[in-house]
């Protein structure tokens, strides 16, 4: 529709200015790309789902009137909405990677490689495969792999095979700079880096992993019907096969990373300004000489895609406002004095965040609304702890949230893919798993801490 298409051109415009904006720390670029969200969420409010227009809408309504309680309703309304764009040129980067990622013949091939696993060995190479695939490529490593699930007849098998999926999906959003949650937890805590929380948040991952993959063997896997026998067994991959998987995936890390550590930009910036031309490139090599303006039909795909984001841009923009304006509400003097008059060890201050964003997401609370509102309320310094220590937390929290809530969109996906509730997938069938890793994570932050690690000096 003409309408569609207006939107989706004036998102990419919307894209563009605040990349420029950010890139270059012009206020007045920032303002103009957010008056163009504000346009285009006028125009697709009415397309997108009734639960995300109540959520958004309510959160921009609550976050303003704590505003206009302290006074700065306007600061909180621009505040809210400048902190919405780094998410705007996330999505938009990693939407333009998801397109070229669908077509590699490369992929493919490992997709295949994956999907005809025995049974004995299925759950765990399939949570490896997805969370590296996922790491790198976000939604498009999920949907590669999601074929498997959907074709399997045994129920226990089809959510066997579903937990392993989401478990290695969400798991990467520990330590992955191309998840939402890292960029969230990077702007909640400013003066936390991408490299302090890596290397803790990929090791907590494959916790998160073997927790699932124990409980599966020990606990699920036995009652699973016998295998079928039109299974194939894997054949080998190609050396040529790995080394094209591997050169997409590394790669693409590197370029980002090098980018964030060596020349100082955020991770939204940077995925903004690699993402577009490394998958016309990626597409280029994909689609071969004999493909006439390959570039113009990948651009059309993308942009044709971007009215898809307006569910995420209206929550991501209300839970923005939402907590600039509750933060407005109190001093930190109140806050300190509040957090001391509980008498509890920085650690479990810690441990009992960590309990109330995985009940919040349980309860269908989305974990960028708590995130955001801990990170502007409960700095580091008033609880007590290191950034990495509070950012270590709050990553790690992120996913097991994700995990068991019924409306994240990991879950909603999978629902479609299964055909089974939300709410069956979260409560029932990778609940269990969050219980053990948040058990593991708990024991982590109190050991840890009184081994003196997290402590502020």
């Amino acid at each position: 529709m003409p309408s569609s298409s207006f939107s989706a051109r004036l998102f990419l415009l919307a894209f563009v200015v605040a990349l420029i904006g950010a890139f270059l720390s012009i206020e007045e670029l920032n303002l103009t790309a957010l008056l163009m969200v504000i346009v285009f969420l006028v125009l697709e409010f009415r397309n997108a789902p009734r639960l995300q227009q109540i959520v958004g809408t309510s959160l921009a309504i609550m976050g303003l009137a704590a505003g206009a309680y302290s006074g700065t309703a306007i600061q909180v309304f621009v505040d809210g909405g400048v902190r919405t764009l780094p998410f705007l040129i996330l999505f938009t980067a990693v939407s333009w990677l998801q397109r070229p990622a669908t077509d590699s013949p490369s992929l493919m091939a490992m997709r295949e490689m994956v999907i005809n696993q025995p049974s004995g060995r299925r759950f765990i190479i399939l949570a490896l495969a997805i969370h590296a695939l996922g790491s790198a490529l976000n939604l498009a490593g999920l949907s590669l792999l999601s074929s498997m699930v959907e074709r399997q007849k045994d129920s226990l098998t089809r959510k066997r095979l579903s937990v392993a999926l989401m478990m290695g999906f969400t798991s990467a959003s520990c330590w992955s700079p191309f998840y939402v949650g890292i960029v969230v937890v990077l702007i909640a805590i400013p003066q936390l880096r991408w490299v302090d929380v890596a290397l803790p948040g990929f090791a907590f991952a494959l916790g998160i992993m073997a927790c699932g993959w124990a409980y599966d063997s020990f606990i699920v896997r036995g009652k699973e019907a016998a295998p079928s026998a039109n299974i194939v067994s894997p054949s080998t991959l190609p050396l040529s096969t790995i080394w094209n998987v591997c050169a997409i995936l590394i790669s693409l890390v590197f370029l980002v990373l090098a980018m964030v550590e060596l020349v100082g930009l955020s991770i939204p910036v940077t995925l903004g300004l690699i993402g577009p031309p490394y998958a016309l490139i990626w597409n280029k090599l994909i689609s071969g000489p004999d493909q006439p303006h390959p570039h113009k039909q990948l651009t059309s795909r993308v942009v044709s895609s971007f009215p898809g984001l307006r569910s995420e841009t209206l929550v991501f923009g209300g839970a923005n406002i939402f907590g600039v304006g509750l933060s407005s509400l109190f001093s930190y003097e109140a806050i300190a004095s509040a957090v001391n008059s509980l008498a509890l060890i920085p650690s479990m201050l810690i441990s009992l965040i960590v309990l109330v964003i995985i009940a919040s997401g349980a309860l269908g609370l989305h974990p960028v609304i708590v995130v955001i509102v801990i990170g502007e309320i409960f700095t580091p310094e008033i609880l007590g702890v290191t950034p990495t220590f509070l950012g270590f937390a709050l990553v790690g929290s992120w996913g097991l949230s994700t995990l068991v809530s019924p409306m994240s969109a990991t879950t909603l996906y999978m629902s479609r893919v299964t055909g089974e509730a939300s709410h069956v997938i979260a409560w029932r069938w990778n609940f269990p798993i969050v219980i053990l890793a948040t058990m593991l994570m708990g024991a982590i932050l109190l050991i840890s801490y009184q081994f003196g690690i997290g402590k502020m000096t």
